[in-house]
């Protein structure tokens, strides 16, 4: 039974991977970490090519260079536009670089992280994230998993980003003890 199931979750990622959907969602309850990581990283060879990329990605964690971090993960296969600022400190996740897509003049604050794959105890989910073009994502954020977020939106630190932000839209933390609306509903922006 379980091996159907594994079976299943790769035909599921598989698709995922190959079609245009924004977001999948993984039941993983009972299998191993063996499994579950066979199904996010694929065979012995795949594991070999991301293990590459995480080593790459050690060294442009703490590079001061943006341009040649910007170079690397274009290489890597993630979709990054011109005059984008990646701050040091900032983790994108290089599992599936092609998930990952950014737009022109986007500013990345320092410790920000970007994620494609998440996993709780019972599912994993891969999603494909956008940063559209003037975007910028204050330090130390989370965007996370099938986000997308609009052309000139503005995040403010700190913030844990689970749903899509509109085009234009500021995403605020408490300010003078009043409580700025966190995220939007979500939907296509």
């Amino acid at each position: 039974m379980r091996k159907v199931r594994v079976e299943a979750a790769r035909r599921q990622v598989a698709e995922f991977l190959a079609g245009a959907d924004r977001r999948v969602i993984l039941d993983i309850a009972g299998m191993s970490h063996r499994e579950t990581c066979g199904l996010l990283y694929g065979g012995p060879l795949r594991q070999l090519l991301v293990g590459w990329r995480y080593l790459a990605s050690l060294s442009l964690y703490i590079c001061p260079f943006a341009g040649l971090k910007v170079l690397i993960y274009r290489l890597m296969g993630m979709r990054i536009g011109r005059n984008v600022y990646i701050a040091p400190g900032v983790y994108l996740d290089i599992v599936h670089p092609k998930l990952l897509e950014i737009g022109d003049d986007v500013v990345l604050g320092m410790g920000v992280s970007v994620v494609t794959h998440e996993r709780s105890g019972r599912t994993m989910t891969l999603g494909r994230v956008s940063i559209g073009k003037g975007a910028v994502v204050g330090g130390l954020s989370l965007v996370r998993a099938g986000v997308r977020i609009g052309a000139g939106a503005e995040i403010d630190s700190m913030l844990n980003i689970a749903r899509s932000v509109k085009a234009g839209e500021i995403v605020a933390s408490a300010r003078n003890g009043k409580a700025v609306p966190s995220v939007p509903d979500g939907g296509d922006v």
